[in-house]
């Protein structure tokens, strides 16, 4: 309701079109979030902060490689993912146009 009145109808479907991406992005992030704090938390009950500190370390890079794998991925594969979550009218913007604008246009 608020992004529809603040900015336009477009900013509705453009957040619409990134959800599903964004939820895929933050299963991965927390599917690595919740092994490394439990991995961490047993190893800090056992007075083995070495291997928590590694542990966290380990879950930070690999937050940050699967990161930018996925916004790599994710931006080759745009155009198709788009046209297979969204109908296209000639009269529209296309998906693709409505995504980018609404992840990096103001």
């Amino acid at each position: 309701m608020f992004i529809g009145r603040g900015v336009n109808a477009m900013a509705i479907a453009g957040l619409s079109l990134t959800l599903p991406l964004m939820n895929i992005s933050a299963a991965f992030g927390s599917m690595i979030g919740v092994g490394a704090s439990t991995l961490i938390s047993v190893k800090l009950g056992q007075r083995d902060t070495a291997t928590a500190e590694v542990a966290l370390g380990n879950a930070v890079t690999l937050n940050a490689v699967i990161g930018i794998l996925y916004s790599i991925i994710a931006l080759i594969f745009l155009k198709p993912t788009l046209m297979f979550s969204a109908p296209v009218n000639k009269r529209c913007h296309t998906p693709e146009n409505t995504c980018r604008s609404s992840l990096w246009e103001p």
